[in-house]
């Protein structure tokens, strides 16, 4: 994600815009990539959106662009739902510190659509077996 600062949108708008706009073609191809390699449904990617419009709003202040809140909400949806290996966890997050140092990468509003992605999972799977065991009864 990047930044723009000099537009002047009210913070409702900054979701809905940001998510549209790019800053450049490589930015734009790297979103559809990571897009095409998540393999999820019409519903997770609703929920994803949704859930990356809190993340957008709370960690980062000025206008963010790009899909990533919405891919790192996936990430976090599908990660959620896996079992993945100590070494795999070490990649993943090296990985995704790293841009942690890149200006203009919006690294809070990635790690927090992340987490939001992990919990609205984590938080299903507990309702779900829920209801399920005060059915059996």
């Amino acid at each position: 994600m990047c930044y723009l600062d000099e537009v002047n949108v009210l913070p409702w708008q900054t979701h809905l815009v940001g998510q549209l706009l790019h800053a450049n073609v490589f930015h734009l191809l790297v979103n559809v990539f990571v897009l095409w390699q998540l393999r999820f449904s019409l519903r997770n990617l609703v929920v994803a959106y949704l859930l990356s419009i809190p993340a957008t709003l709370v960690a980062w202040s000025g206008l963010a662009i790009g899909f990533s809140s919405v891919l790192y909400a996936l990430m976090g949806m599908q990660m959620a739902g896996t079992r993945m290996s100590k070494a795999g966890w070490v990649v993943f997050v090296a990985a995704n510190g790293a841009t942690a140092f890149v200006p203009g990468i919006a690294f809070g509003v990635h790690c927090t659509a992340f987490a939001l992605g992990w919990i609205f999972v984590k938080v299903k799977r507990l309702s779900d077996e829920y209801r399920g065991a005060c059915k059996r009864r």
